[in-house]
C-alpha cells in the first residue's frame, strides 16, 4: 500500500493495528544519497573510523521511501498474514513557527539509480508526509503555547494582564497604547475600504465570520489595532493561514461575547494541534516502532538506522558508542539479513548475500520457505515478475522477511523437534537467532564483518597490514611490485598519496621491514608503517595537529624535489620507481610520525571530531591527477625524465615482462581487486566463525 500525505490519516489505526499485532517487522529505505565523499571507506576502518565517515558522508542527505512490512503468524490458517506499507517522505512548507524549512542534498548517481527503478518522484516531492525529530517537535510546541497564551491575553479587556510562562506582565497589543499611526493616503483608503466591509458584513448577518483578502504584515497589524476600536463588542478580529497558498489572512468573526471567545479559542487550539500533528507526519510511525520493542529486520542496515535516526528522533551523536546507546534505546531488537547469509551455516550455502539473489537462492532446496499470505501487489505468477519491484522500498522489506523466515526454518531443522519454529514472537526466536540479534553488518570489512550494538566490536590482529605514503604518480601496479617478493597483496585506498596494503599470506609480515636495505643517504619516496603505529598516531593527535603530510615541491633552481624536511630528492629519483626503491628506507616507528611530512588545511569535520577527542588519521579524498596534470607539472618543474640508464631499462622490462605479469596476478581470486584504485572488495565478508556456532 502506497501511503502519502493525502490518505495518512487514514492509514494510521490500520498501521498502529498491524504494528500491535506483528510478531516481527522488516524495514527499508531509499535515499537521496549515499555518499558525499568526505571520506573514503576503507577495508581496515576500524568500527569507531567506519561510523565517523558514515556519519560525515550522508549528513544532508534524506530518506525519501521508507518500507514497513509487518509479519504476524495466524495460528488459525497456519500461514504469516502480511501487511506492506511503502511510506513516501518529504518536507513540507509550514506556516508554523519552528517547522524548518529543510536543506537537503542529492547525489546523481542515486537518483538515476532510483530513476531507473522508477521512482515516482513527483509522488514523493509532491505528496510526501512530513516529518519532525523530536527536539524539532518540541521547539514547534513551545512556540505553539506562547502564541497560544498571546492570543488569550489579547482577547481580555485593556489593561496589565498576567503571563503564566515567564512571569511577566504586559498589555494586549490591540490595546496597549495609542495605535500605529496611518501616514500615507493609500493605507487610510486600505483601512477605510475594510471598515465598509465589516460594517455590511454585520449589517447582513449572513455570515459568521468574513474572511479578508491576504495583505502584508503592516497592514494586518493596523487591522489588528483599528478594526477592535472602531467595532467594541461586536467582533473578535484573528490571523489565519490558507492551507495551499501558505498567504496570511485577517478573519472577522461576529460577537465578542466570552462564550464565542471561549468557543473560538477552543476552536483555534484545535486546529493548531492538528497542524502540529500534520507536520509531525510520520515521525509517529517511528515512534510506534519504537515503542512495540518488536524484533526489527533489515537487510544491510546500517544506513536505514542512520537515516531513520537521524531524521525521525534526533541528530547523531559523534561517538560510535553513544551511538550504539542510543539504537537500543531505540530499536533495541535488530537483526540483519545480510549478516546472517554471511555466517554459518548460510555463508557455505549461499553464493551471494545480495538481497533478490538470495531471497531466490532461499526459496529453493534445502531450504524451506514459509507458507505467506503475499500482500494483493506482490502476489504476481513468477519470481521473475517479483524482482521487477526490487528497490521499492516495501518489496524489498517484504523479501527480506521471507528470506528471514526460510533462514530460520533451516536453522529449525538442526533441532531435535519435527515441529517447525514458527516466529510468533520475539522471544520465540532468541535461541535460534541470539548469535545474529544486534549485529549489524559492515560493508567492505575484511575483518570486522558487523557492528556490535550490544557490546564490543570485534579487534582482530592486523599485523599483516601497514599504512603506506607515496608520491601520487604511483600507481597499484607500483604498489604489487613494491611487495611482490612477499606475495599478493590488497589495496584499500586512502586517498591518492596514502593507503592500505593488507599481505594475504601474513606469516611476510615481519619481513616487511626488511623488504629494502639501502645504504643511500637521500630520503625515501614512500614511508610504510604498520598499522598498528599509524592507529598509534592517529590516537595521540599527531594526524589531527600536525597533518604534515609529504609536500612534492618545485625548485626550479636546482631542480630537485624537496621533502618536508628539508632534503633534497634526486629527479632521476623522484621520477623512477625502481630507482626510489634502491633509496628506499623501510622503517617502523620513529620518533617523526608518519603523518608528518604531508600537510592539508583544518576542516570544520576535522575540528569537531577533534573536540570530541577522536580522532583517526585520514586526510581528505584528493582527485588523482590525470596524464595530463602529471605532464604539466613535470614541463613547469624542468624536470628531465631519464629514459636511457640501464636501471630504467631494466624497471620497463620488468613491467612490459608477461611472465611477470602472470606471477603478480597468479591468483585469480583476488586479481579483480588489483586492477585499480577504484577496485571494490569482495561482496563476502572475511573474517572467523563466531564462537556461538
Amino acid at each position: 500500500m502506497d501511503v502519502t500525505r493525502d490518505n495518512f490519516k487514514e492509514v494510521l489505526p490500520i498501521v498502529t493495528e498491524a504494528i500491535n499485532a506483528a510478531s516481527f517487522i522488516c524495514i527499508d529505505g531509499e535515499f537521496t544519497g549515499l555518499s558525499n565523499g568526505t571520506y573514503n571507506v576503507t577495508a581496515y576502518d576500524s568500527p569507531e573510523d567506519r561510523y565517523f565517515k558514515i556519519h560525515c558522508n550522508t549528513e544532508n542527505f534524506l530518506l525519501l521511501q521508507f518500507g514497513m512490512c509487518t509479519f504476524c503468524w495466524n495460528e488459525e490458517l497456519q500461514k504469516y498474514k502480511i501487511q506492506a506499507f511503502n511510506f513516501y517522505i518529504f518536507p513540507f512548507r509550514s506556516s508554523m513557527q519552528g517547522v524548518p524549512d529543510r536543506i537537503f542534498s542529492c547525489q546523481s548517481s542515486s537518483l538515476d539509480f532510483l530513476t531507473a527503478q522508477g521512482f515516482d518522484f513527483n509522488k514523493a516531492f509532491k505528496k510526501g508526509i512530513p516529518f519532525l525529530h523530536q527536539n524539532e517537535e518540541s521547539n514547534v510546541r513551545s512556540a505553539l503555547e506562547e502564541k497560544q497564551v498571546f492570543r488569550e491575553n489579547a482577547y481580555k479587556s485593556p489593561g496589565s494582564f498576567h503571563n503564566p510562562r515567564n512571569s511577566s506582565s504586559f498589555q494586549s497589543p490591540m490595546t496597549k497604547g495609542s495605535p500605529t499611526p496611518i501616514t500615507d493616503q493609500k493605507t487610510k483608503d486600505f483601512t477605510d475600504g475594510v471598515i465598509k466591509q465589516v460594517q455590511v458584513f454585520l449589517e447582513e448577518e449572513t455570515s459568521d465570520e468574513l474572511v479578508l483578502e491576504p495583505c502584508n504584515s503592516y497592514l494586518r497589524k493596523i487591522l489588528f489595532e483599528t478594526l477592535p476600536r472602531v467595532f467594541p463588542d461586536k467582533i473578535l478580529v484573528e490571523g489565519r493561514t490558507d492551507e495551499q497558498t501558505y498567504q496570511r489572512h485577517i478573519v472577522v468573526v461576529r460577537g465578542a461575547s466570552e462564550s464565542i471567545k471561549k468557543a473560538r479559542e477552543q476552536l483555534a487550539r484545535e486546529r493548531e494541534e492538528q497542524e502540529l500533528q500534520d507536520a509531525i507526519g510520520f515521525s509517529v510511525v517511528i515512534k510506534l516502532l519504537s515503542e512495540c520493542q518488536k524484533l526489527i529486520v533489515g537487510h544491510n542496515m546500517l544506513l536505514d538506522l542512520i537515516y531513520t535516526i537521524r531524521q525521525f528522533f534526533c541528530p547523531l551523536p559523534p561517538c560510535l558508542e553513544d551511538f550504539k546507546s542510543l539504537v537500543q534505546c531505540v530499536f533495541p531488537n535488530l537483526l540483519d539479513t545480510k549478516l546472517m547469509g554471511s555466517m554459518l551455516p548460510f555463508k557455505d550455502l549461499l553464493t551471494t548475500t545480495a538481497l533478490g539473489e538470495m531471497n531466490t537462492r532461499l526459496r529453493e532446496a534445502p531450504f524451506k520457505p514459509s507458507d505467506v499470505d503475499i500482500p494483493g501487489k506482490y502476489n504476481v505468477a513468477t519470481a521473475e515478475t517479483q524482482n521487477e519491484n526490487l528497490h521499492e522500498a516495501a518489496y524489498d522489506a517484504f523479501i527480506t522477511g521471507t528470506a528471514f523466515l526460510s533462514m530460520v526454518n533451516h536453522l529449525s531443522s538442526y533441532q531435535n523437534s519435527s515441529k517447525p519454529n514458527h516466529v510468533t514472537s520475539f522471544t520465540s526466536l532468541q535461541n535460534l537467532t541470539s548469535p545474529y540479534i544486534n549485529k549489524i553488518f559492515l560493508m567492505r570489512s575484511h575483518d570486522i564483518p558487523y557492528l556490535n550494538l550490544a557490546g564490543a566490536d570485534l579487534t582482530p590482529s592486523r599485523d599483516h597490514v601497514f599504512y603506506i605514503e607515496f608520491p601520487s604518480s604511483w600507481k597499484a601496479s607500483d604498489l604489487r611490485q613494491l611487495f611482490s617478493p612477499l606475495g599478493q597483496i590488497s589495496i584499500s585506498w586512502i586517498n591518492d598519496i596514502a593507503c592500505f596494503v593488507g599481505l594475504y599470506n601474513k606469516g611476510q609480515a615481519k619481513h616487511v621491514k626488511s623488504l629494502m636495505k639501502s645504504d643511500a643517504a637521500e630520503p625515501c619516496l614512500f614511508r610504510i608503517t604498520t598499522y598498528n603505529e599509524y592507529k598509534a598516531d592517529s590516537v595521540s593527535g599527531f594526524y589531527s595537529t600536525h597533518s604534515q603530510h609529504r609536500i612534492w615541491t618545485k625548485q626550479n633552481v636546482h631542480n630537485n624535489i624537496t621533502a618536508s624536511s628539508g632534503s633534497t630528492i634526486p629527479l632521476s629519483h623522484s621520477l623512477s620507481f625502481t630507482s626510489g626503491l634502491q633509496a628506499a628506507s623501510i622503517t617502523g616507528h620513529s620518533d617523526v610520525p608518519a603523518s608528518s611530512n604531508r600537510k592539508r588545511s583544518s576542516t570544520k569535520e576535522d575540528n569537531d571530531f577533534a573536540n570530541s577527542k577522536k580522532f583517526f588519521g585520514e586526510p581528505k579524498l584528493k582527485k588523482q591527477k590525470s596524464q595530463e596534470e602529471c605532464a604539466y607539472d613535470i614541463e613547469n618543474c624542468n624536470i628531465e625524465v631519464v629514459t636511457n640508464s640501464p636501471l630504467h631499462k631494466a624497471d620497463e622490462s620488468k613491467k612490459e615482462s608477461p611472465n611477470n605479469l602472470a606471477n603478480l596476478l597468479s591468483d585469480s581470486s583476488f586479481s579483480e581487486n588489483m586492477k585499480s584504485k577504484n577496485s571494490s572488495t569482495s561482496d563476502a565478508p572475511m573474517f572467523e566463525v563466531p564462537n556461538e556456532w
